[in-house]
């Protein structure tokens, strides 16, 4: 009996030990599909936002100008049109507030390839500046993607945060308005993205990356580059701490200083020297000079 007994016991405790390990070769399969599931999935389920958001955006596509926003959308459609096959001048006309015709506000970056995009192609105006700004919208999740990858988030769960930003209603009906929002909102992501990518590659081809990408989102919309701007600052300063912290020798210190120094402060000072530029020539109109400069008391744009 006590034999027996014994022997009873042992087939337990070798059932018992062998049952973790069964149970894992078993499950092992069922976590390897539920990987390639959601590697598989999630992805389709970004392209499927994707479709969603051009499928929402072009509803009401042929309607005029004249809905959210009416003013600040036809002035900039009326910018672009006076660019159409017209030579690039930084000094563009905008006729709405008489003579002289020009009264610049930000870069015409986004209103000089709806012009080009019009003169080349023929396409109707509205329906082509929607067509712009919605692109640039749906642009942007390529350097959203790279800052959340470089915020720690896994490969596979990255897709996550730009479904959601893809198919935000605010983020397209906006996207699709004739306005330079969602280009600003491009480039602005796109220079914190590549402030980020110095840190892992020093190198000078993406300083220089950084540097030209930010100057063109300070032209676009400062208002809106400033933000970036200040985390693009906070990064910087953090970056030339831990330099300094770590006890790197003066040099490796000086060119952490230069390297941050250049994609920090050129963006910047083209921001100002844009904004002096633009003063300068809306001076010379009366109205403008009244409430559009940066200098006027009642001052609304920078």
């Amino acid at each position: 009996m006590i034999l027996h007994m014994s022997k009873s016991r042992q087939g337990v405790s070798g059932d018992a030990g062998d049952s973790p390990s069964a149970a894992t070769t078993a499950a092992s399969p069922a976590v390897i599909d539920g990987q390639w599931m959601l590697q598989t999935v999630v992805p389709l389920l970004f392209a499927g936002s994707v479709v969603y958001a051009i499928a929402t955006a072009t509803i009401g596509w042929g309607n005029t100008l004249n809905d959210r926003h009416s003013f600040r959308q036809t002035q900039t459609a009326t910018t672009a049109y006076f660019l159409i096959d017209q030579p690039f001048r930084l000094a563009y006309e905008t006729p709405v507030l008489g003579k002289p015709w020009s009264i610049p506000l930000e870069f015409p970056l986004y209103q000089w390839i709806v012009a080009r995009i019009v003169g080349v192609c023929g396409t109707p105006l509205d329906q082509t500046g929607r067509f712009v700004s919605l692109v640039f919208f749906l642009l942007t999740a390529v350097p959203l993607h790279r800052l959340v990858r470089a915020a720690g988030v896994s490969a596979m769960h990255a897709w996550v945060p730009l479904v959601l930003f893809i198919t935000s209603p605010f983020y397209i009906f906006w996207s699709r308005t004739f306005m330079i929002e969602s280009t600003a909102l491009f480039f602005s992501v796109s220079y914190l993205a590549a402030a980020v990518e110095t840190t892992k590659r020093g190198g000078w081809v993406v300083i220089v990356a950084a540097v030209a990408i930010g100057m063109i989102a300070a032209l676009v919309k400062v208002t809106t580059f400033l933000v970036f701007l200040a985390c693009v600052g906070v990064l910087a300063a953090w970056q030339v701490w831990q330099a300094w912290k770590s006890g790197q020798d003066k040099a490796r210190l000086r060119q952490q200083i230069i390297r941050w120094g250049l994609i920090v402060l050129v963006p910047f000072l083209t921001a100002v020297a844009w904004v002096r530029f633009s003063d300068a020539v809306k001076a010379e109109n009366p109205v403008a000079a009244a409430y559009l400069l940066s200098t006027t008391s009642n001052a609304w744009n920078y």
